[in-house]
């Protein structure tokens, strides 16, 4: 192994900024770093929508080593996250290194020269090839909008909420909403505003928690500011209750989950009584167990509603033809503008990026046809000094992500140290250590909400394969605790 590595940082979201940081800090190896869009930021550079804000509160949503005293409310809209991401990048000197409009087409793993070669095409520029011994992915899996194939032979506009074109003019339209998931929750509303009418197709219906949001005072932030110590444990509170909250999810029978639902309950009978609609109380209100979806937050959802010029089709959109989409029950509405709020093709997260690895066999493919197979959620069997953020079995129900992506970045780089120091031709986890850990992952999520028995994203193949089964704190312990029996202990050829 090189004394002084090559590594590449593919994406600039959280993930790929904390690498890239974490990697000089720690090690004093400054990363190439390729990012698909424009911008950094990720999904927070994506995801322009009228409406469009975090659910989960400022403070926590953001990066331990970079504390941003000046948020302006308790949910940072998408532009406040995206300004704090490139001030983030621009501190720490990032851009100096940071290719933009740059896709990563295909890594493929060396096994004479134990590195990475890796093809990055550029826009409107060659293709080139470059080697590396490390590759630390940011590629997330809030990242490639799912279009339904069924809305393809709608002839008016169409946007996807993942893909917002802000020229188009809703004033006066009749706009079709397909969806009632966070981006659907948050957009509704202000498009109820513009639109002559608004149809919204729910196949379920959703469980929408009211959301306490306000604004941060001048005098506390200037206590933030000065008082950094005040602003990290106002951090820890908030991270505090929503571990407290998992219970919810662990345990969807037991009495905090019967208490939680009981309030959610009561809050949306008495929002669409207030808003003069109590006959859709049995129509909004969801029958599968809080936690088994995503729990959405709005105080102005059932507001908008509940308006005149808004309806509620309880139905699955089945098809669009012409101007008109057609529901599963029959139902024709014709519109001038479809908006999908679908979500993301969170299962397929590398889209055109194929990861061929030391068996010669694409990380995506193997992942297409089985249910993908990590240790400790950052390493995988077969694909060499590859670390993943944000992949199979890290995702979150009650936290923040962000605090998962800083664990995964930390385990990460102590497996680059360790393989560094013990002078290793590459580090890569046995087999039966992952599939051992896979397991346990596997177990851990019997009995919880997400296997209640409602369809949602986080399943594939009946199995929540998407999120941990515990808390952010066990996840926490689960990396800090380094098992070097359970890696390939490869030294580098003699010359």
């Amino acid at each position: 192994m090189s004394a002084s590595p090559t590594v590449l940082v593919i994406g600039a979201g959280f993930s790929g900024i904390c690498s890239a940081i974490q990697l000089k800090k720690q090690l004093g190896i400054v990363p190439d770093i390729v990012e698909a869009a424009s911008e950094v930021s990720g999904t927070w550079h994506a995801n322009t929508y009228p409406g469009a804000q975090c659910d989960i509160p400022s403070h926590l949503y953001s990066l331990s080593f970079e504390l941003n005293p000046n948020w302006s409310a308790f949910f940072s809209p998408q532009a406040e996250i995206y300004d704090y991401l490139k001030a983030v990048a621009t501190k720490h000197d990032l851009y100096s290194h940071l290719q933009l409009n740059t896709v990563v087409q295909h890594a493929e793993w060396d096994n004479g020269l134990h590195m990475w070669k890796v093809v990055i095409q550029p826009q409107n520029e060659a293709a080139y090839t470059r080697y590396y011994h490390y590759i630390f992915s940011g590629v997330g899996g809030l990242r490639i909008p799912k279009i339904p194939a069924q809305f393809k032979g709608f002839t008016g506009q169409v946007v996807h909420t993942a893909r917002w074109d802000s020229s188009i003019d809703f004033n006066g339209k009749r706009v079709v909403v397909i969806g009632n998931g966070a981006s659907a929750v948050q957009v509704l509303p202000q498009l109820q505003k513009q639109a002559s009418h608004i149809y919204n197709f729910q196949r379920t219906p959703t469980w929408v928690s009211p959301r306490m949001q306000y604004t941060y005072s001048g005098l506390v932030k200037f206590c933030f500011r000065w008082v950094p110590f005040a602003m990290r444990l106002y951090r820890w509170y908030q991270y505090w209750i929503r571990e407290f909250r998992f219970r919810m999810i662990k345990n969807p029978t037991g009495p905090f989950a019967r208490t939680v639902r009981d309030l959610f309950t009561k809050s949306i009978k008495h929002r669409l009584t207030q808003g003069g609609r109590p006959d859709l109380i049995p129509v909004l209100l969801p029958e599968y167990t809080i936690g088994c979806k995503r729990i959405t937050q709005s105080e102005n959802f059932y507001e908008a509603l509940c308006s005149r010029n808004v309806t509620v089709i309880p139905h699955a959109a089945e098809k669009a033809e012409g101007n008109t989409v057609t529901g599963v029950n029959g139902e024709q509405i014709e519109c001038d503008i479809l908006v999908l709020a679908t979500g993301f093709e969170v299962h397929n997260q590398f889209g055109n990026l194929h990861v061929i690895g030391r068996d010669g066999e694409s990380l995506k493919e193997k992942w297409g046809k089985n249910l993908p197979v990590t240790y400790k959620t950052v390493c995988i069997p077969n694909y060499p000094n590859f670390f993943m953020m944000l992949g199979p079995g890290s995702g979150l129900g009650h936290n923040s992500v962000v605090s998962v992506i800083e664990n995964q970045v930390d385990y990460a780089v102590q497996c680059v140290k360790t393989a560094q120091k013990k002078r290793l031709a590459y580090i890569e986890p046995k087999a039966e250590a992952a599939e051992q850990f896979t397991k346990a992952l596997h177990a851990s999520l019997k009995g919880t909400a997400w296997l209640s028995g409602c369809e949602s994203w986080y399943l594939r193949d009946g199995v929540p394969a998407s999120v941990w089964g515990g808390t952010v704190t066990s996840f926490w312990w689960m990396l800090k605790r380094f098992n070097f029996q359970d890696y390939h202990h490869v030294k580098p050829k003699a010359a």
